[in-house]
């Protein structure tokens, strides 16, 4: 009986992990115009539901943007600086780990200002 009852509870959490596995997204920041400051990412993401475990691809010519996660006042404010992680790869993914709201900016002259930026909920 307990061989039995460790193979169910086996079976159940493999199967758990697959589908939370499976039920992951992966969003293009921008869709197909990608990260560049010509586009308006509050509306991109408005509408959209992201969780624990889904990515984002930014997509952008790698020397002309940056992606940067920042906290709330750096956001607003536009500021490089505190910085949860930066990047100026080009293609680069960005794994959504936690709950909570996160922020993103583009760090290149005056990009953040004319609106290169966004922040997300992250929801379980």
């Amino acid at each position: 009986m307990n061989t039995h009852l460790n193979f169910l509870l086996h079976l159940f959490i493999v199967s758990a992990t697959l589908l939370l596995s499976a039920s992951a997204e992966t969003y293009t920041v921008g869709d197909i115009d990608g990260w560049n400051s010509n586009s308006n990412y509050t509306d991109w993401a408005r509408g959209k539901t992201f969780h624990v475990g889904d990515n984002l691809v930014f997509n952008y010519e790698g020397g002309h943007h940056s992606v940067i996660q920042v906290n709330a006042t750096a956001y607003d404010k536009c500021l490089k600086e505190p910085n949860l992680g930066e990047s100026r790869n080009g293609n680069d993914t960005v794994a959504l780990t936690k709950v909570g709201r996160i922020w993103y900016i583009c760090g290149m002259s005056d990009h953040c200002e004319f609106g290169q930026k966004f922040s997300i909920e992250v929801l379980p």
